[in-house]
């Protein structure tokens, strides 16, 4: 194999990962999720902390903002 198809690969395997946003505006905006519009699935951490600090993860999708948030998309999700 390649030295250019191994670092294609491992940079398709890192596309794949969802990173889980810290709030539901964070899991659709800027700085790590720039590109999402409405309609892009987003994860986020439902909860600060959950029993035996496990954090529960909301699964959704970017949504339109509600009116004086600044323009920004948001997650709505559930778990």
């Amino acid at each position: 194999m390649s030295a250019r198809r191994v670092l294609v690969t491992l940079f398709s395997l890192v596309a794949a990962v969802t990173a889980i946003a810290e709030n539901p505006i964070d899991a659709c905006n800027c700085p790590n999720n720039c590109d999402y519009v409405v309609g892009t699935s987003c994860k986020f951490y439902a909860s600060p902390n959950g029993a035996f600090g496990a954090r529960p993860i909301a699964t959704g999708s970017c949504v339109d903002a509600d009116s004086g948030s600044s323009g920004q998309i948001w997650c709505k999700g559930s778990w």
